[in-house]
C-alpha cells in the first residue's frame, strides 16, 4: 500500500463517518440551511480541539502526520466503535506490508486442508487475508458450492458471495450477510492497496455487481467475529448456524471460518 493510498483511505473513512453523524447528536443546534450531510469539518476538528484547517488537511489526505491522541480525539467526536477506532489507527499507520497477499505454498494448504477435513461433517474453509479460498472440507461443499469446479482466480468469498446466484440461496438474509462480508473485506485490505490481487479483486467486484460499488463507497468495517446465520443446504433445509473466525499466526493472515449448526428451524 502506497503512502498515498493510505492517506487517500484515511481520508475518505473520515468523510463517510462525519457525514453519519448529525449535530444533534454531538449537541450542535441543527439550524435550516445546513447543506452538508452530518458535520462540517470545522465542527470535528473544534469538537476535537484540533486547527481546522490541519483536520482539513486530513480529509484532503494531505501528508501529515497525525499522532494516536488526535486521532483519538476524532474518533470520540466521530462516534465510532472500538473496533472501527482499531482500523482507523491502522490506516494511519505507515505500511509495513511489502509481499503478495496472494501468494503461499503447497506444503501450507496441505496442512489446511488436513485440518478442514478433520471438521466434517461441521462445514469448514480457509482464506487468506484477502477472502482467497484455499482449503474447504465436503461440508462446505454441501452448504456453499463446489468451489474446485470455480477457477482459481474466482476461488474467493467475496467474489462468490457478490456474484454467485449460489450465495443467494444458501443464505436468508442474504444482504445483510453480503454487506458485512464486504465490511470485514474493507478492514482486510488496509495495507494492502497496490497488491496485485486486492487490485484484481476490487475491479471485477466493482465491474460485476453495484452491491459491491454501493457498499464499498460506505466505507464500514468489521473485524472478525462470532455470529448467527440461517443457512440453507442442497436438500433446501434451513439450519441455524454459529459461524466462527479463527486466525492462525497473523491476526490479519489466514483465517479459518468454522460454521457450528444448530437446530432445524423449518
Amino acid at each position: 500500500m502506497s503512502a498515498k493510498d493510505q492517506r487517500l483511505e484515511l481520508a475518505h473513512f473520515l468523510r463517510k463517518n462525519r457525514e453519519r453523524v448529525t449535530p444533534k447528536d454531538v449537541g450542535l443546534p441543527t439550524g435550516s440551511r445546513r447543506r452538508t450531510p452530518g458535520l462540517r469539518r470545522e465542527e470535528v476538528a473544534i469538537l476535537a480541539g484540533l486547527s481546522p484547517t490541519w483536520y482539513t488537511y486530513l480529509e484532503q489526505a494531505r501528508d501529515i502526520a497525525p499522532s494516536p491522541a488526535a486521532l483519538e480525539r476524532v474518533a470520540t467526536v466521530l462516534r465510532l466503535s472500538s473496533y472501527e477506532r482499531q482500523y482507523l489507527r491502522r490506516l494511519s499507520e505507515r505500511s509495513r506490508q511489502s509481499s503478495h497477499a496472494s501468494e503461499g505454498n503447497d506444503q501450507t494448504e496441505n496442512q489446511w486442508t488436513r485440518i478442514v477435513e478433520s471438521l466434517n461433517p461441521v462445514p469448514a474453509y480457509v482464506t487468506t487475508c484477502l477472502c482467497d479460498i484455499i482449503s474447504w472440507n465436503e461440508a462446505a461443499d454441501e452448504w456453499y458450492s463446489d468451489f474446485s469446479e470455480l477457477a482459481k482466480e474466482r476461488r474467493n468469498i467475496v467474489l462468490w458471495m457478490l456474484t454467485s446466484p449460489v450465495s443467494r440461496k444458501c443464505f436468508v438474509d442474504w444482504e445483510t450477510e453480503a454487506r458485512e462480508l464486504v465490511a470485514r473485506f474493507r478492514t482486510a485490505a488496509v495495507g494492502w492497496y497496490g497488491d496485485p490481487r486486492l487490485t484484481e479483486l476490487i475491479e471485477n467486484l466493482n465491474e460485476s455487481s453495484p452491491h459491491f460499488r454501493r457498499w464499498w463507497e460506505e466505507h464500514h468495517v468489521l473485524g472478525p467475529n462470532t455470529r448467527s446465520s440461517k443457512m440453507r443446504n442442497t436438500r433446501t433445509e434451513i439450519i441455524d448456524m454459529t459461524i466462527i473466525d479463527l486466525y492462525i499466526g497473523h491476526p490479519n493472515g489466514e483465517k479459518i471460518v468454522i460454521h457450528v449448526p444448530a437446530t432445524h428451524t423449518g
